[in-house]
């Protein structure tokens, strides 16, 4: 059945009858699969970079937004961070943008094998069912991702500029991450693991909204697919356009009107654009004509209103 949606009864939009005609329910649902193994892997991949640059810091709190005190040594190559006069970020913020992709990975975990069972069965009416829960689910990872990515890139810029003003301007965030510091054995990459973080929760960040998007595009065509959509004449001025094949049938001129059609009929009932749209004629006649035609359901006017 092809449906052509029409929003205040004159736009269509072609482009979605072209967009559910050549995806499928299966094509979306591998699509779905792909998008949930690469937003679970990704989110790993950040929460475990997280963890190993908090552990590192784990007697001084969390690096993001901190404010910290040192001295270069040994001609820039090692950091010697003043522990008393240096100002840490609390630890829930490391706390949440760590375990928040944790969450991520769970959650894309499940629901991937969700779609593998859709895919398998192929029951569109029972998958149905799930697409609206997964659709508000991942709508609120998706809002919840970008306030933590923000948090995390704010914190990044916080720590580097205290760095860069620190030295006075002498290194470079991207110079202080090749130095030793005196807080960890492992700190001296501190920095290198920030960069591979901003990549993958940047691919992490992209693989949600797609999926989010893909979430929304299958529970589209769910809807469509699996609702009973009966032919509908609505006095809205959003209706779904479908043929009346058999309406127009029964809206053929009756013999006896087309003896008498010298007659004058009423404005509410004969009009040009009435009949043009029921597929009649121009006639003329009394109304009450048309009044005793109606009553034994040989034929049906719609009023011009409910033209679309």
């Amino acid at each position: 059945m092809k449906i052509s949606i029409v929003f205040f009864g004159r736009w269509r939009w072609p482009a979605l009858n072209v967009f559910m005609q050549r995806f499928t329910f299966r094509s979306l649902l591998r699509a779905q699969i792909l998008f949930s193994a690469a937003a679970s892997l990704l989110s790993l991949t950040v929460a475990i970079l997280l963890g190993q640059v908090q552990q590192n810091f784990q007697r001084f709190r969390c690096p993001l937004y901190s404010v910290s005190t040192f001295k270069v040594t040994q001609n820039g190559s090692y950091v010697h961070v003043f522990q008393d006069t240096s100002v840490w970020g609390s630890t829930a913020i490391c706390d949440f943008c760590t375990f928040f992709h944790v969450m991520v990975f769970i959650h894309e975990h499940v629901w991937m094998w969700f779609f593998v069972k859709m895919y398998l069965t192929s029951d569109e009416k029972e998958a149905s069912l799930f697409m609206l829960p997964s659709t508000l689910l991942h709508g609120v990872f998706f809002v919840v991702s970008l306030f933590n990515i923000a948090t995390l890139i704010r914190g990044i810029i916080s720590f580097c500029s205290s760095l860069e003003g620190g030295s006075e301007g002498q290194y470079s965030c991207l110079e202080f991450q090749f130095m030793r510091w005196s807080i960890g054995k492992k700190t001296g990459s501190v920095f290198l693991f920030y960069n591979k973080l901003w990549t993958a929760a940047g691919f992490s960040l992209t693989m949600l909204t797609t999926l989010a998007m893909q979430t929304f595009v299958t529970t589209l065509q769910m809807i469509i697919t699996s609702a009973d959509l009966e032919p509908k004449r609505e006095r809205g001025k959003s209706v779904i356009v479908v043929p009346y094949e058999q309406e127009r049938k029964r809206w053929a001129t009756p013999a006896p009107l087309r003896s008498q059609r010298k007659r004058t009929m009423s404005h509410a009932f004969c009009t040009h654009d009435a009949l043009e749209y029921a597929g009649m004629p121009p006639c003329q006649g009394p109304s009450q004509r048309y009044s005793h035609a109606h009553r034994r359901g040989e034929h049906k006017i719609y009023p011009f209103e409910q033209r679309v």
